[in-house]
């Protein structure tokens, strides 16, 4: 299907201004398959490739954000605390989530010189052992 100059420059339009293929489809009534060709063809033509490439992407906040601070306190307290023990801690304080979520969180809160283990070693401790 050809489309038309003034079709492709608004199918660039809404694009570059961060709408999504199928959303650009579905609005000027052509196939999502057409408007990814014209924007194909218009990234090709162009030297440097457009900033936004499609939609923003949406940021969820995790169930464990409430409980970052409570987190810090008991990793001052105990600070070689088992992300085992953590979990425990936790969901005692309410939380649901489960036991990768929590290693994940403390990946990001704790000091990469604080060892974190659920049952024997942790990557963080093997980690520290290769820098060495």
């Amino acid at each position: 299907m050809s489309v038309s100059p003034a079709q492709e420059n608004q199918i660039i339009s809404r694009w570059t201004s961060g709408q999504g293929i199928r959303s650009i489809a579905r609005d000027m009534s052509l196939g999502r398959y057409v408007i990814a060709r014209v924007i194909a063809e218009h990234r090709a033509r162009t030297s440097t490739p457009s900033p936004v490439i499609g939609p923003k992407p949406i940021t969820r906040k995790s169930k464990l954000d409430p409980f970052i601070d409570q987190l810090r306190q008991l990793l001052e307290r105990y600070p070689s605390l088992t992300a085992l023990h953590a979990l425990e801690e936790l969901r005692s304080m309410g939380y649901l989530g489960d036991p990768p979520m929590t290693m994940a969180l403390l990946d990001r809160v704790v000091d990469q010189t604080n060892l974190i283990t659920f049952e024997g070693e942790s990557t963080r401790h093997l980690k520290n052992k290769t820098k060495k």
